[in-house]
């Protein structure tokens, strides 16, 4: 049967048999409910301490040998992986060094059968999945914070399921959006961004003829989505105004050319990142997440923001009013996001003062969201998926098309970004319940671009087989190229 363990913020660990109704583990009472909610089976765990105390975890581990699954020597797995960014696959574990950890759904199938589990409430605790070939573990992090006594905590609800694996990952993304999506859905963006086609270096030069002939090509309705550089050649800057050198008309001018062409205008933006080689480091020293009083950055020598403090909070509310009201913007790219609640190198977490990481999280974007206003398109990017449930209108369901660089890395070529790429729509294409879903952008040329190093010169089929997946996605269609240098072919 299945078993819930509890890890205590010394180490210590208790464990018993998981079912539904009411026990006790150490000092803390539990309930398990069972609910039927769209298909689903789903489970809701709560506890109440009868003192205060702190723990690390709660976790329920499913023995495969005990479900549909059965004893087996080589199982598939469904991995999901950690974040809308990175590659989802489906691979075989044929021995017990094989593991991963993987978030919001996870499916494992044998000869015998399948065992399905997803997380269908994402509002407060981080949770992800481990998966061996004979046993799946659904973990909830309690951050080692303080449970007070008498006050009852509520998990993220789950579900598991021995049927067909596509059917359920179909159940669990209606369940997430009859749970959180509220506003009607937007219409799908289509038109053109800078990011892989020009990388870093868009400028007003070489953006503004691309409005023009963006306008010309799918007429009104359209999306100028103009992504990393507008602000400077600092990705993190954590200042976010326009380069007056790459901008010398100012930050209004650009939107103004695109809504006098009748289309949609678009910016990047990365928030509550901070390098600490940008201008700004010094000046947001005291707003700088920290954890037991130092400062620790998410990835390389990038440090997030405090995002449950109110300083920052209000910062972003002037921020997004800034490019929403006087640059014009209406729609946005929001990237970077998951690293505001785990580092991706290592998986560890961010921990707040403010709350548990996820409902920090969840806060920090619905500021966004009021801010801006329900009639403006948010998408998101290298995000938490289920925590961005609800807030955003879309979100990326793979990595970037293309690399800059990846002419550097022997590991990867620029073809099998395009494969992985595809093979993420596929795999990720019910997420299409929840949001508009965004395979990254449009990459047809046969030529290599001369804003990087990414190797990309596609023949005429390779370019009409990307073309077709990402029509094929159903999502976003953001043709990233410089319109002049392409063929009508293209």
């Amino acid at each position: 049967m299945p078993s819930i363990h509890i890890k205590f913020a010394d180490g210590r660990e208790i464990s018993r048999g998981f079912q539904t109704g009411d026990f006790t583990l150490g000092t803390f009472g539990f309930n398990v409910a069972e609910r039927k909610n769209g298909g689903l089976t789903e489970y809701i765990i709560s506890l109440t301490p009868a003192v205060d105390g702190a723990l690390a975890e709660v976790t329920v581990e499913y023995p495969l040998g005990e479900t549909a699954v059965g004893e087996c020597d080589s199982v598939l797995v469904y991995d999901n992986s950690y974040c809308s960014n990175m590659f989802a696959s489906i691979r075989e574990f044929a021995n017990d060094e094989d593991t991963t950890r993987s978030r919001e759904i996870v499916s494992v199938k044998s000869g015998n059968g399948v065992f399905s589990c997803a997380f269908t409430s994402c509002d407060r605790f981080f949770t992800d999945f481990y998966v061996w070939r004979h046993l799946v573990s659904v973990r909830f992090y309690l951050e080692n914070k303080t449970l007070r006594a008498g006050e009852t905590y509520t998990l993220e609800s789950f579900a598991v399921d021995s049927g067909d694996a596509l059917a359920f990952f179909e159940k669990y993304t209606a369940v997430l959006a009859e749970r959180y999506v509220t506003r009607p859905r937007k219409a799908v963006p289509f038109g053109w961004s800078s990011w892989s086609c020009m990388y870093g270096k868009v400028t007003e030069e070489n953006l503004i003829p691309e409005i023009k002939n963006i306008a010309h090509i799918v007429g009104e309705g359209g999306v100028i989505q103009v992504d990393d550089g507008w602000q400077g050649n600092e990705s993190f800057r954590g200042e976010w105004k326009y380069d007056t050198e790459k901008f010398p008309s100012g930050g209004a001018y650009p939107a103004k050319v695109a809504h006098e062409n009748g289309l949609t205008y678009g910016l990047w933006i990365a928030p509550a990142l901070v390098h600490d080689k940008a201008p700004l480091y010094e000046s947001l020293d005291e707003l700088i997440y920290r954890e037991n009083g130092e400062k620790k950055p998410t990835f390389m020598t990038v440090y997030p923001l405090d995002i449950g403090r109110k300083e920052v909070l209000d910062s972003y509310r002037r921020i997004f009013t800034r490019m929403k009201d006087e640059y014009g913007a209406d729609y946005f790219k929001i990237d970077f996001l998951v690293n505001l609640i785990t580092r991706i190198a290592d998986t560890s977490k961010l921990t707040y003062d403010a709350g548990f990481a996820v409902e920090v999280y969840r806060n920090f974007t619905r500021v966004i969201r009021e801010t801006v206003g329900d009639e403006i398109f948010l998408n998101a990017c290298g995000a938490p998926i289920g925590e961005s449930a609800g807030v955003f209108d879309g979100i990326r369901t793979s990595s970037d098309i293309t690399w800059d660089g990846v002419g550097d890395n022997p590991n990867i070529t620029w073809w099998e970004i395009f494969v992985k790429n595809i093979q993420n729509i596929i795999l990720r294409s019910p997420y299409d319940r929840v949001f508009i879903t965004d395979p990254d952008g449009l990459v047809v040329r046969g030529y290599k671009t001369p804003y990087g190093n990414d190797c990309v010169e596609l023949s005429d089929s390779e370019a009409l087989c990307y073309a077709t997946a990402v029509r094929m996605s159903g999502g976003h269609i953001l043709l990233n190229e410089e319109t002049a240098r392409l063929g009508e072919e293209r």
